[in-house]
């Protein structure tokens, strides 16, 4: 009964550090090249650039809510 339970077991850890060593590898090819370090650092202030226009902005007068 529990030697199926050992191979879906064994697959789920397999799957982890799978995915944990390719993005570790991902992560030291992105960050080894500099060109590659300012274009993530660009996408990262227009990502924080649009999160801040998108989530902080002012509720209209004409809303459905009344603002007290």
């Amino acid at each position: 009964m529990l030697f199926p339970v050992k191979f879906v077991a064994i697959d789920i850890f397999l799957a982890g550090v799978t995915a944990g060593a390719l993005g570790s590898a991902a992560v030291v090819i992105v960050l080894s090249d500099a060109k590659r370090r300012e274009q993530l650092q660009d996408c990262a202030y227009k990502m924080r650039d649009d999160g801040r226009t998108m989530f902080y902005m002012k509720p209209k007068t004409d809303s459905f809510w009344p603002i007290d």
